[in-house]
């Protein structure tokens, strides 16, 4: 189980093997995804208190999110694989890309 306070972004990292489950549990969430290879594409996905349901994330797909609103959120997650911090990659959370999900993203 992980607690987020509001405003707060984790992003972006992706698996090559492991595949993640989310469970948001409470909260409000902007989770987004992004292909990790040229084009960039991103897709947002709003999660809010009273939504039922899971999100599964395929290894390869980076992923991350951030909190929104004025109260702490929770995510549970499941994994495939045993955490392995060689199976794990990163990318800048503020990568530039057409359409970029963050609405207040920091000018460059």
């Amino acid at each position: 189980m992980s607690k987020t306070l509001p405003g707060v972004t984790k992003a972006f990292h992706f698996h090559r093997k492991q595949e993640d489950l989310f469970i948001p549990v409470s909260g409000a969430f902007r989770i987004v995804l992004l292909q990790t290879q040229d084009p960039f594409a991103a897709v947002s996905i709003w999660w809010s208190v009273g939504a039922e349901g899971t999100l599964s994330i395929p290894a390869g797909l980076a992923h991350g999110y951030r909190v929104e609103g004025s109260v702490e959120a929770r995510m549970l997650y499941l994994t495939s694989e045993t955490y392995s911090p060689d199976d794990e990659g990163r990318m800048e959370w503020d990568r530039d890309v057409a359409g970029f999900p963050w609405e207040d993203r920091p000018q460059k």
